[in-house]
């Protein structure tokens, strides 16, 4: 379950100083709270595929009211945009198998074939959707008719590159007709490793995950991935460009990241069954089960109990999450004696990494320690820019 690169773990005491004392990592953990309280965070959730229609009516009808109003227009579809990348986020994780990803409604025939024709995928269909579970959205030429949307994993340091092409019309006596849907369809899938994406060369196996130095707590270097990948991909592709570019990637290529992206994650999975399973030899089963009883109860007495005295967050704290947030919460990566739980479904841009060392019997958590990635790709939501979206 210790992989050979994994950085050595600092004793629990010394973590604990290193979280306080560290400016950055402080103001993140202050400023992360904050953002997860808004409930602009996690509302995406709530209802999507309600959250999804209203923007495809809204942009309906302002083309019906507006037409010539660019600004407007544009507003509407960036918010079908945003809605519905969180809507085949979402969708591909509840699908959860690759073959029933691609027949999600958004889904062109043949989008995500070479995906589907991966070795590992052939014989263990989850891959993606575990890929998309601890991703998020980066957009690209948004205004554009054919928007690039990057699926970014800072965990597996793995982006899912994702072009996709507006069926919108011209046509007024179209966009009157309400039978007429507009919506965004994907029309091309392939991965990439991170390092590979900032470096604009091919995906390695032997590539590390970016914007991060030697001795740098691994929860670090997960927030610091997400960040460069963020600012890398926004050079390079501008969230609110109007132009139109088609990605391209050669046969061989697109191959050779898929198998390399395939066996990344398989192989941390298997980390992954180790630690929940009793039966394995070194397991923090007892803990996490602990730790995902105490986070879902309707008070955080349980989780009072169970967190050590000097733990960073208090339980109060922790329990600001909403509800079915921390019930949502599950072991999604196992570094070492640390475990990442996610919620993939209501807020997958924040982590709770929990580290947990040998007791008298078993393994007990020695820390626990929310972290949130909203802090890098805050820019990049959308949200931030609508305003300025027609100017």
């Amino acid at each position: 379950m210790t992989p050979a690169t994994a950085p050595s773990r600092f004793k629990p005491l010394k973590r604990i100083i290193f979280i306080l004392l560290g400016l950055y990592l402080g103001a993140l953990l202050l400023y992360g709270l904050a953002i997860i309280l808004n409930p602009e965070t996690y509302s995406k959730s709530v209802d999507i595929d309600q959250r999804l229609s209203q923007a495809q009516e809204t942009l309906r009808q302002k083309k019906i009211e507006s037409p010539s109003d660019v600004k407007v227009l544009e507003k509407a579809q960036l918010r079908l945009l945003e809605a519905t990348a969180e809507h085949f986020r979402i969708h591909a994780v509840i699908a959860a198998k690759a073959a029933d990803i691609s027949q999600l409604q958004q889904v062109k025939p043949g989008a995500i074939q070479g995906l589907l024709d991966g070795e590992v995928s052939q014989s263990y269909p989850y891959i993606w959707s575990y890929l998309l579970a601890g991703s998020f959205p980066i957009f690209g030429h948004a205004l554009s008719d054919s928007p690039i949307i990057a699926y970014y994993n800072p965990y597996f340091d793995l982006a899912l590159m994702t072009q996709w092409e507006i069926s919108a019309t011209s046509d007024a006596a179209a966009v009157i007709d309400t039978t007429t849907t507009i919506d965004f369809n994907l029309i091309k899938a392939w991965p990439v490793t991170g390092r590979a994406f900032i470096e604009n060369r091919d995906s390695l196996a032997s590539d590390t995950l970016p914007g991060s130095e030697a001795g740098t707590l691994f929860e670090v270097k997960i927030v610091n991935a997400a960040q460069t990948f963020t600012n890398s991909f926004e050079d390079r592709y501008p969230p609110f460009e109007r132009t139109t570019i088609h990605l391209r990637i050669n046969a061989e290529t697109e191959q050779q990241s898929i198998s390399i992206a395939e066996n990344r994650i398989f192989a941390l999975l298997q980390w992954v069954s180790d630690a929940r399973s009793h039966s394995a030899p070194v397991n923090y089963a007892n803990g996490i089960e602990a730790l995902q009883g105490s986070l879902s109860a309707t008070s955080p007495d349980k989780l009072s109990t169970l967190l050590p005295k000097n733990n960073p967050q208090s339980a109060q704290e922790l329990f600001l999450l909403p509800q079915d947030v921390r019930a949502g919460m599950t072991p999604y990566m196992v570094i070492d004696k640390n475990v990442i739980f996610i919620d993939p479904i209501n807020l997958p841009t924040a982590f709770i990494s929990a580290y947990f060392e040998p007791g008298e019997e078993k393994y007990r958590l020695a820390l626990a320690v929310l972290f949130d990635l909203h802090t890098s790709y805050s820019s990049n939501t959308l949200k931030g820019g609508l305003e300025n979206a027609g100017e």
